[in-house]
């Protein structure tokens, strides 16, 4: 095991700062999403609000076990309370685990279905897939007449 950084613990800090802002922009989304329209497929092969939900956690999942993370919760998707407690836990362990993920395993690299990279671009990734699918939430919100909320950063 490499010794911890200090010129990388800044990364972890700021991670950590990031998920929290998306903890938060995520469960607005799904608060914003009324319940009787989790449902709503957009178009013919799209999955409904609630199985992308659903695919952004599961998402979480296998990008963390690439670094050795699997302790994360499944995503409990039987209604709309259900999932928006699923995310609190899941935002939760995620950050946990970002704040005690040692700063020098950052640059350890990792072979994944998309080539080498490193622990630092998984932990991105993360958000990434995220942000990706976050996106595509807020347009179904748009196309069912729904205010999205406002964009959470940092």
């Amino acid at each position: 095991m490499k010794p911890v950084s200090a010129t990388n613990q800044w990364i972890i800090a700021d991670l950590v700062q990031k998920w929290q802002g998306n903890k938060q922009y995520m469960l607005n989304v799904l608060e914003a999403m009324p319940e009787e329209h989790y449902g709503f497929i957009p178009a013919t092969g799209m999955m409904s609000f609630q199985e992308q939900a659903s695919h952004v956690a599961n998402g979480f999942n296998f990008h963390l076990q690439k670094l050795n993370y699997t302790a994360l919760p499944g995503i409990r998707a039987d209604n709309k309370a259900s999932i928006l407690a699923s995310y609190e836990q899941i935002f939760d362990d995620i950050i946990a685990f970002i704040q005690q993920y040692d700063s020098g395993q950052l640059s350890d690299e990792q072979n994944t279905w998309f080539g080498t990279t490193t622990n630092n671009r998984l932990l991105y990734l993360l958000d990434n897939h995220l942000a990706h699918h976050r996106g595509q939430l807020i347009i179904y919100l748009r196309l069912k007449g729904i205010k999205a909320p406002a964009y959470i950063g940092w």
